[in-house]
């Protein structure tokens, strides 16, 4: 048996092909969702500071629910997300996720900030539980600037967030930047805080009335980056 059904409408346009080899047997269905969006910036809700992308997203999706099974293929512009793995219907979800893209600016960007130069790729293991979710990050990659670590989140009502990073080398050129201000003889406004390794930007912090958290960074060296090096 098998059925397909386009969805068209605003801004998404998708296809959805269903099977069942049994009839009325759901148990053997297998779904494949082929979907194109419109650019982001206009399906995101706003977010302070954040500007989406104007990128269309494209979805590919298999779901084999007997074999407890799932994979999606996700493309942004040159960026590109695949998560595969359980979906929880016979064991505790467990997925597999690895993003890359040539700049972290085809995801978006933050207002008055600038995202790390070059390429970036992230590769990770997801689990879920009930009570816990759990992210192996086996490697997190910016440019040059590598690390590894985890994420957990536990709780409900008011989440308790750990997030341990491991890097061999941490550099404040690593960390989102202020955008090199113009100067002019006209300007007295003082430059001093465009040189700062973490920017002058006032932090959201009602958020932190939300969850309880811990950061942990470890790394093997600090530098500074060279003034005289773009």
């Amino acid at each position: 048996v098998l059925h397909k059904v386009n969805i068209s409408g605003g801004p998404l346009n998708a296809t959805l092909n269903a099977r069942i080899a049994d009839s009325f047997d759901t148990r053997s269905l297998t779904a494949q969702l082929n979907a194109r969006t419109g650019p982001v910036n206009d399906l995101v809700p706003p977010v302070t500071n954040y500007r989406p992308p104007d990128q269309p997203l494209v979805i590919e999706a298999n779901l084999v629910p007997a074999k407890d099974r799932i994979h999606i293929d996700a493309t942004l512009a040159d960026t590109r997300l695949q998560v595969q793995g359980n979906t929880g219907m016979k064991a505790p979800v467990r997925l597999q996720i690895e993003a890359q893209g040539p700049s972290l600016d085809q995801l978006g960007h933050l207002e008055g900030l600038q995202w790390p130069a070059g390429a970036f790729l992230a590769k990770a293991e997801l689990s879920l539980t009930d009570s816990q979710t759990h992210l192996d990050i086996h490697e997190l990659k910016v440019g040059d600037a590598t690390a590894k670590g985890s994420l957990d989140i536990s709780g409900d009502q008011k989440p308790v967030v750990d997030l341990h990073l491991v890097t061999q080398g941490f550099n404040s050129r690593h960390l989102p930047s202020r955008p090199q201000a113009t100067t002019s003889e006209d300007s007295q406004e003082p430059q001093a805080a465009a040189s700062r390794a973490i920017p002058d930007t006032a932090l959201p912090l009602n958020i932190l009335d939300r969850f309880n958290g811990r950061v942990r960074l470890e790394a093997n060296a600090v530098s500074e980056p060279d003034p005289l090096v773009p």
